[in-house]
């Protein structure tokens, strides 16, 4: 993992955040933090402050710009409702023949406030307009009472009682002599009706707004051939009066009520604010995600060198045991382990190693250097192992490092055996739903085998 600061222009958001966190918590205050100490293990070749701060702007510039989209939204959202303003002195209607509309305000008094729910009612239609759309409703109407085949002078199959003509627009209200021949459902009742036919007045009501019109027509009916049934759809619309001029697109609100002045608004929309809490949480989660990416790439270089511990042992004691030397057993472990993905962090750190025995750097000082970046207690036994060979000169090297192999390779399989247990315990509840599975495959047919 490289980071890199880039140029200046770059991340200049997160600059800006960083800059104002180093004059509140101090100069440099992330190089003591713990994520620094991991982005230095986790990349040895890459351990420069500069390197750290790349990534603490970088980190800060992507949850900055997630908090500054979410701050753009909602302010555009709140400079829309200062402009259009709350205050309400009018509200528009629906059109003719739609339903009523439902609108919420928040009413203040003098010394009063409280939110108030109104039904508006729709624009309604002029007299001379209502006589037009009545004649076309009772025409509608007669089209649509009949089945098809009947007619007003023989009616064998159930009425169509309508509920409503003219798309809604005009509601009808069947107010029938009796129900002994046709119910209110419109279903004819065959038990009821001679043979012969008899004569029944069918009566409704048509309303549409404040204007109202009978309807009277004189059909024969029959018993039916067979009864057909049909489902009932009644819709009745409740309107309130508001206002005195019902034919204008809108009424316009009462200013005062009981002599006290009034006036009504709309409930403020919020939205902007829970986009700027989004923008902010989103912001928070993109910075703690960045930290918990390093953690995780800290946690799997740690099992890395873990894993690669006994297999380095064995290979210095092979190598000590046919003659070479220390130095030269550094520099064929690191050619056995390039290219392998599985030992990638331990190359590092071991041509770190070489890296400084080149430049001078004394031998002891090297390996504690190694165990320390290591930073795992396998490691640092082997350098403070590797360190006394060379202060103070040890004939039983060889012997250390075989005894370390032996009890490297069980800490090994112990750790495969409780990883192997842990996997076991995780696998319980899968098997406890098959069982239950399979236990509903045997009951099943047998339960219904017994009912039979």
């Amino acid at each position: 993992m490289r980071f890199r600061e880039g140029r200046r222009n770059r991340y200049l958001i997160g600059r800006v955040i960083l800059n104002a966190l180093e004059r509140i918590k101090g100069r440099e205050y992330y190089n003591e933090t713990a994520i620094a100490g991991e982005l230095s293990a986790i990349d040895p070749g890459n351990r420069s402050r500069e390197a750290v701060r790349a990534y603490f702007i970088k980190k800060y510039n992507r949850g900055g710009l997630i908090f500054c989209a979410g701050l753009a939204a909602s302010v555009i959202l709140f400079t829309g409702t200062v402009i259009q303003g709350n205050k309400v002195t009018e509200i528009k209607r629906n059109g003719y023949g739609e339903s009523s509309r439902e609108v919420k305000l928040i009413v203040e008094g003098e010394e009063e406030e409280d939110t108030v729910s109104l039904t508006i009612s729709p624009r309604e239609y002029s007299k001379e307009a209502a006589e037009t759309l009545f004649v076309r409703g009772i025409k509608e109407l007669d089209s649509r009472i009949l089945k098809e085949g009947d007619t007003f002078d023989c009616v064998r199959h159930n009425l169509n009682l309508v509920t409503e003509v003219i798309e809604g627009k005009i509601s009808v209200r069947w107010k029938p002599d009796s129900y002994r021949y046709v119910n209110s459902r419109g279903e004819l009742e065959a038990e009821s009706i001679p043979s012969e036919g008899i004569e029944y007045i069918l009566k409704a009501e048509l309303t549409m707004g404040e204007y109202k019109k009978s309807y009277e027509r004189t059909v024969t009916i029959f018993p039916p051939e067979r009864k057909v049934s049909f489902e009932e759809r009644v819709a009745e619309k409740v309107s309130e009066l508001n206002g005195q001029d019902v034919t204008g697109d809108r009424v316009v609100l009462p200013k005062d009520l009981n002599g006290e002045r009034i006036y009504f608004r709309k409930p403020a929309d919020l939205t902007w604010g829970v986009l700027l809490a989004l923008g902010f949480f989103a912001a928070v989660l993109i910075i703690i995600r960045e930290d918990e990416n390093v953690h995780k790439a800290m946690k799997e270089r740690n099992r890395q060198l873990v894993r690669a511990y006994p297999e380095m042992l064995n290979k210095t004691v092979l190598l000590l045991g046919a003659g070479m030397s220390m130095r030269r057993v550094w520099e064929k472990l690191a050619a056995d382990f390039a290219g392998d993905k599985g030992k990638e962090y331990l190359n590092r750190e071991i041509r770190i190693l070489l890296n400084e025995l080149g430049s001078g750097v004394a031998e002891t000082d090297a390996y504690e250097h190694f165990g320390n970046r290591c930073a795992l207690p396998e490691y640092m036994r082997f350098s403070v192992m590797l360190t006394q060979n060379s202060r103070k000169g040890s004939k039983d090297l060889i012997r250390l490092f075989r005894t370390e192999t032996q009890e490297a390779f069980s800490r090994r399989k112990g750790n495969a055996r409780k990883l192997g247990e842990e996997a076991g315990t995780k696998l319980l509840l899968p098997m406890i739903m098959m069982l239950g599975v399979v236990l509903l495959i045997i009951m099943v047919p047998a339960f219904m085998t017994m009912q039979i």
